[in-house]
């Protein structure tokens, strides 16, 4: 699973939730407790146009793995992006 992680910061886990839903995995529901913490720096435009942007690059990526010939198609005519587990930042 971890080849087909591309998205870091806030979008990794909904890129998680699309690839183990393309990859046909089960995904079970953990509560947590959210504590706020003052003075971030979450910008909530830009985060979420990030997070838009994530979303539409993860369920693409999704179709891929699911074989649609459209989604691969398109990502025929694209760089392939570098996974996170390939990335040496």
């Amino acid at each position: 699973m971890r080849e087909h992680l591309y998205e870091a910061g806030f979008a990794w886990d909904v890129e998680l939730i699309a690839m183990a839903g393309a990859l046909e995995l089960d995904i079970v529901e953990v509560p947590i407790t959210w504590e706020d913490q003052p003075g971030s720096t979450v910008s909530p435009v830009r985060t979420s146009v990030q997070l838009a942007s994530a979303l539409l690059a993860s369920r693409h990526r999704a179709k891929q793995i699911r074989d649609s010939r459209v989604h691969n198609a398109i990502a025929a005519t694209r760089e392939e992006p570098t996974a996170l587990v390939d990335r040496h930042e």
